[in-house]
């Protein structure tokens, strides 16, 4: 979670990466105390912050996509012939 944070951070808005950096740092809190339930909790946190992060970058990464489809002007249903070659012969 951290690391695809990191590697997006310019593409999320700052509440949802400060949202990750504090849960990520109550489940070292709470790993480093051994309390369970508290690791549990923050593992929830954790999880469900990244579900938003990609949710979000999901979207933006079809949204990107969609408009560069548009500008290609690819037609929908347009077929490309392709010929299937069985090398193990």
């Amino acid at each position: 979670t951290e690391k695809l944070v990191n590697e997006n951070r310019a593409k999320l808005p700052e509440a949802d990466v400060k949202a990750i950096e504090e849960a990520v740092a109550e489940a070292r809190k709470s790993l480093d105390s051994n309390d369970i339930d508290a690791l549990k909790g923050a593992m929830g946190k954790i999880t469900a912050a990244s579900h938003k992060v990609a949710e979000l970058l999901y979207k933006t990464a079809t949204a990107g996509a969609g408009a560069a489809e548009g500008k290609e002007g690819g037609k929908e249903g347009d077929v490309v012939e392709a010929e299937v070659v069985d090398e193990k012969k």
